[in-house]
């Protein structure tokens, strides 16, 4: 093994195990959510250290092998922690047992394959891969991580889809670190699948694989060390109220009120179970128009729908459907593009010129300037500043 391999190997396990004795034992977050991830770093740790063990070269005995097929839960720990950070009725007793069911099938599966070789007998790792029913195994473990991390993406994305509908702040809710593992890893699985389809017909060495996963588990690591431990609970008291809020009561439709907009329901049925026709929907729309104009609501960084839907005298459920047929946007992005065209009449002040723009952030409802900056620049183009400039 490369001596820059060995540095890199230990390394990256030295480092995932600490962050796993660190998530496990720091009183920070959600603690169902730490230990799934703790489980997903341990799973990163273990793969590499096969790869250690398994780079020596030496012969080992076969059964040594079916360690790699702890592999397989990788996806469900992923899934599970994403899960339990944006779920509000997580259990680890009741949603971990649903999915360690799929550890069962890949290794009656590796049982059966190799059932002709004997437990005991030594074989390195250009053998073992180089068999058909080996590579399959290790195919199938490749393709449930891929499932997995896709389901975790979507249940990402679903997330995001309901703290915009209800929230005009959402940087520290948002998972934006989270959203980049899951990437990673549906990557590395991709990689992964496509290196090994390559390898098993000789045409590629067994080092670059190697490199391969050694790169996007010691990533990883890095991005959970960054992310991970500086996530805060999202479903705190407050934040659980003003979902509550913004549920539908009356139906039993679900949590998302960009649904019950959903612009594959029939028109004239679109709003049936709101008590909205079109004339409301107009009406309450010119009113927050004049709401929005003349009180500014918008320039309060903790703003809600709960909170402007009380401005307005409805309820939160129907102001989002009102957001949604006449904006085709969400709370989130209506809030935010009325603090950028704010943002930009301040800029074009030339009494503002010396101010700073923090404290222009500040003023039209922004807690931080790398927060002011994403999303001016995602409305307009440019950043502030270089629209000052422009200005000028």
């Amino acid at each position: 093994m490369d001596d820059w391999l060995s540095v890199a190997i230990v390394s990256g396990i030295s480092q995932g195990l600490l962050l796993c004795i660190l998530i496990i034992i720091l009183p920070v977050g959600n603690r169902s959510a730490n230990i799934m991830l703790a489980c997903f770093v341990a799973l990163q740790v273990h793969t590499m250290l096969m790869h250690a063990v398994t780079e020596l070269g030496d012969r080992v005995p076969l059964i040594f092998y079916s360690a790699y097929l702890l592999a397989v839960l990788k996806g469900p720990s992923l899934y599970l922690y994403v899960k339990a950070l944006t779920s509000e009725d997580f259990s680890l007793k009741k949603d971990v047992p649903r999915h360690l069911w799929i550890f069962v099938p890949v290794v009656l599966y590796f049982a059966v394959a190799l059932s002709g070789q004997g437990l005991t007998e030594t074989m390195d790792t250009e053998q073992l891969f180089s068999l058909a029913r080996t590579f399959s195994i290790y195919q199938i473990i490749s393709l449930i991580a891929l499932v997995y991390a896709i389901m975790a993406l979507r249940l990402l994305d679903q997330h995001s889809t309901r703290i915009e509908s209800s929230f005009s702040f959402v940087e520290n809710i948002n998972l934006s670190w989270l959203k980049w593992l899951i990437i990673l890893m549906i990557a590395g699985r991709i990689a992964h699948l496509l290196v090994e389809v390559i390898y098993f017909f000789d045409l590629l060495e067994r080092r670059p694989k190697t490199n391969l996963v050694l790169f996007f588990n010691i990533i990883s690591i890095y991005i959970i060390t960054i992310g991970g431990m500086r996530q805060p609970i999202i479903f705190t008291k407050d934040l659980r109220t003003v979902l509550d809020l913004c549920k539908d009561k009356d139906t039993q439709e679900s949590e998302d009120p960009v649904l019950v907009a959903s612009t594959d329901v029939p028109e004239e049925k679109k709003y049936k179970r709101t008590g909205l026709n079109e004339e409301k929907i107009e009406y309450l729309w010119h009113q927050l128009n004049t709401v929005m104009s003349e009180k500014k609501p918008y320039l309060d960084s903790t703003l809600s729908l709960p909170q402007l839907a009380e401005m307005l005298g409805i309820k939160p459920h129907d102001l989002s459907c009102v957001l949604n047929a006449s904006s085709e946007s969400n709370f989130y992005k209506l809030i935010n593009s009325y603090r950028i065209d704010e943002a930009k009449q301040l800029l074009d002040d030339p009494a503002n010129d010396r101010r700073k723009m923090l404290d222009i952030a500040m003023e039209v409802g922004y807690s931080s300037q790398s927060t002011f900056y994403n999303h001016f620049k995602k409305h307009v183009g440019v950043t502030p500043r270089k629209y000052k400039l422009q200005r000028s």
